[in-house]
């Protein structure tokens, strides 16, 4: 079993504070291409720049390795507070592939937000593909919608589809929409 409580920390320019990772079970085998997880749960709290935020993730088992994969689909929400805010949550469903090709399908996410007097709502489903070995991800059938309501400008409507991948060497995408 393995918890972490975080008191209070700086990572990547964020201030952490009051954070928590736990798992009943945690292995990452690189090499050997194996990576198992059993009650994984992490809580994010803190502050970027002058913006606090809160995040959490819940996955409840995750099992692979080079040929086979065994999972439930994990879930969480996230919160950024201050002069532009942004909230949501996400979940996908049951993992599928292998440790070089993790699929994530049918990912949603939904989010709201406000900059000033400007609000937005939007909803996101794709296919996630992870290559661990390959520090790769690629985002199949994606469906982006969103809403952008600003009081000075007319409504502006988004309605995106496509295909999306990028590694540590570049980024492709192929969108189409309105």
């Amino acid at each position: 079993k393995l918890t972490v409580d975080v008191a209070k920390a700086q990572v990547a320019g964020m201030a952490l504070a009051g954070s928590k990772l736990s798992a009943a079970q945690l292995t990452l085998d690189s090499k050997g291409e194996k990576l198992t997880l059993e009650k994984l749960q992490v809580a994010l709290a803190g502050q970027q720049g002058k913006s606090p935020f809160e995040a959490t993730l819940d996955w409840p088992q995750l099992a692979v390795t080079a040929t086979s994969l065994k999972g439930s689909g994990l879930s969480g929400k996230f919160k950024i507070s201050g002069a532009s805010s942004l909230s949501g949550e996400f979940k996908t469903g049951a993992p599928s592939g292998q440790f070089n090709a993790l699929r994530l399908p049918a990912l949603a996410l939904t989010a709201v937000g406000t900059a000033g007097p400007r609000k937005v709502d939007a909803n996101l489903k794709t296919d996630v593909l992870l290559s661990v070995g390959r520090t790769s991800a690629s985002f199949e059938r994606l469906d982006l919608k969103a809403n952008i309501i600003d009081p000075a400008l007319k409504n502006l409507e988004l309605a995106v589809r496509g295909n999306a991948s990028a590694d540590t060497q570049q980024a492709k995408w192929a969108l189409d929409g309105s």
